[in-house]
């Protein structure tokens, strides 16, 4: 696990998105507001782990676990 050039600039923008998505998504997360945000926090730690990961098997296998929290947050 490292950062490059690329890597770098995606990882501080998830960094600095996440939140804003948090704040302006507030009011309209139907249901629970606890699995809604913990959904969006296990999204930005898999994305973190997308950006820093070297291999590019782990890379698949972190990009493809991405769309599992994406998928119930969208659909619930």
């Amino acid at each position: 696990m490292a950062f490059d050039g690329y890597s770098l600039v995606f990882f501080m923008l998830t960094i600095i998105i996440m939140p804003i998505i948090i704040l302006t998504s507030w009011d309209y997360a139907f249901g629970s507001i606890k699995e809604y945000v913990g959904l969006l926090v296990l999204t930005e730690l898999l994305l973190i782990l997308v950006f820093t990961v070297l291999d590019l098997f782990y890379f698949y296998i972190f990009f493809e676990s991405v769309l599992i929290p994406m998928v119930i947050t969208i659909f619930r």
